[in-house]
């Protein structure tokens, strides 16, 4: 049983390198961490100024990972493979510190299962294509969660004082971090009947507020939260089509994540089995312990999130499961773990299904080929005066932005998601006053995504300067470089220079 483990160990340890080979070039927010890094650099400061984006009053995300790519080299960030292993296994290696304490519980068998379940995860090879913020918030709250978990094995006050130095990292790590990492305080708080944990997240909270200038963080933070409360049901929506103004109300786009009834409630299940079907193999070897609260309190997240509308504007469920896996591992390491044939026949199920996921994420990844008519039509624009550009759809303007130094109507990284609310997740404003209130100087439509631009935007106004299978730019006529920002727009940020 154990050569066939590590047998399967190896396989999987391959597959992933290779999956990770292939699929590395393909990332959403790839273009704007190196526009944020390049922007760092020049400035020597993080966060940085970046007024590529028309959209957006400032970059308050949260910084750390900016800290951290704006001091490694270019050439890693874009060819990412050595860090992403690297990060990877650190990951991993975190688990040793716990096994490190509890050293009476290391078995073969567990390392085996602890190694297996932590390289078999599609939800890691699905989101570990790049380097992201997401890898350096997990990385450090797996730290605090094990640190979290050996101080209630022993109740050593020295854990405490190291928990609430790694606390401060976290508020400045990722938003999806911080919302998870309150959500198991609570949760470890409860289960132990100790008020350290609450006492040591708020004093961070506060200590940051004061010392640590996290207040605008926590605003745009807070400012993103209310944004997807309003919009919850347009998460995934196609900007034109499901628009009051160009589209039907009752079509329902097939990226669109929440609210087509229960085609996708079972969409969600499928996802959350495929993307992590070791879920299975914890609930069948359940038993009361603080790792187990930290994965209750965890996979509450991804239900409430997932399944529960109220809860829609704290970030699609799907992502907490990134950090669901590092902590089953731990859970594993501190459980008693039944090995009978009932519960090995789950795990390897869970196995097989964990290569299938990985293989049909491959499988789609690979057909992603590079697109050569957005290549060339960056390339015109590199040559070209038109600027300060509309660009169709919303998933481009990031690598435009990069790749060209031109300024781009999008946001959506830092504060001004009261302006882009007009615009995304679906335009709520004429395509036409939008051009005319920020002076924009020209558009670029992906006629794949929106033929329809054609027929329902007046474009008399707009000369066409460039066309190829795929794309069209217009530039407007007439049209001088100045930035200009609409009256309501300031209203909105009345205490913030614009």
């Amino acid at each position: 049983m154990v050569n066939l483990l590590f047998s399967i160990l190896g396989l999987l340890i391959v597959l992933r390198v290779y999956v990770l080979l292939k699929t590395n070039k393909f990332s959403v927010d790839q273009n704007y961490w190196l526009l944020y890094r390049q922007k760092s650099i020049e400035q020597n400061n993080v966060p940085p100024v970046i007024d590529n984006y028309i959209l957006e009053l400032r970059q308050w995300y949260p910084p750390l990972f900016g800290y951290f790519i704006s001091k490694i080299p270019k050439r890693i960030m874009l060819n990412p493979l050595t860090v992403i292993i690297a990060l990877n296994l650190f990951r991993f290696c975190i688990v040793g510190l716990l096994f490190g304490f509890n050293i009476n519980n290391i078995t073969t068998e567990k390392i085996l299962l602890c190694s297996l379940t932590f390289f078999s995860a599609p939800i890691l090879t699905y989101y570990e294509t790049q380097i992201n913020s997401r890898i350096f918030g997990a990385i450090i709250l797996d730290i605090i969660i094990c640190l979290w978990l050996l101080y209630f094995q022993s109740y050593n006050n020295s854990y405490l004082i190291i928990i609430s130095i790694c606390s401060l990292p976290v508020l400045f790590s990722h938003k999806m971090t911080v919302q998870l990492y309150c959500s198991i305080i609570l949760g470890l708080s409860l289960y132990n009947f100790s008020f350290y944990p609450i006492i040591i997240f708020f004093s961070t909270i506060i200590f940051s507020f004061v010392f640590l200038g996290y207040k605008k963080y926590a605003i745009a933070h807070i400012e993103i939260i209310k944004f997807w409360y309003r919009n919850k049901y347009k998460l995934g929506a196609h900007q034109f089509y499901e628009s009051d103004i160009y589209g039907d109300k009752k079509y329902v786009y097939k990226n669109r994540v929440h609210g087509a009834g229960l085609k996708t409630i079972f969409k969600k299940i499928v996802l959350i089995c495929g993307m992590f079907p070791f879920l299975i193999f914890w609930i069948f070897n359940f038993e009361w312990n603080s790792s187990s609260v930290v994965l209750i309190s965890t996979l509450l997240m991804v239900i409430l999130t997932m399944f529960v509308p109220f809860f829609y504007s704290i970030g699609y469920g799907l992502l907490y499961l990134y950090n669901f896996v590092n902590f089953l591992v731990f859970y594993i390491v501190l459980s008693q773990i039944d090995l009978s044939f009932n519960s090995l026949f789950v795990f390897f199920g869970g196995l097989l299904l964990s290569f299938v996921s990985i293989i049909v994420f491959y499988k789609r990844r690979s057909k992603n080929t590079t697109n050569k008519y957005l290549i060339e039509t960056i390339d015109f624009l590199r040559g070209s005066k038109v600027d300060r550009l509309l660009i169709i759809p919303f998933q481009l303007p990031d690598e435009i932005a990069y790749k060209t130094g031109k300024k781009v109507f999008w946001g959506g990284h830092g504060l001004g998601f009261l302006w882009l609310e007009n615009y995304f997740p679906v335009f709520k404003k004429p395509i036409e006053l939008a051009i005319l209130e920020w002076n924009l100087g020209g558009v670029v439509l992906d006629k794949q995504y929106w033929i329809e631009f054609l027929n329902q935007v007046d474009t008399s106004k707009l000369d066409k300067v460039y066309e190829n299978t795929n794309y069209i730019v217009f530039e407007v006529k007439g049209w001088q470089d100045k930035k200009v920002v609409p009256a309501w727009a300031k209203s909105l940020y009345p205490n913030l220079s614009i």
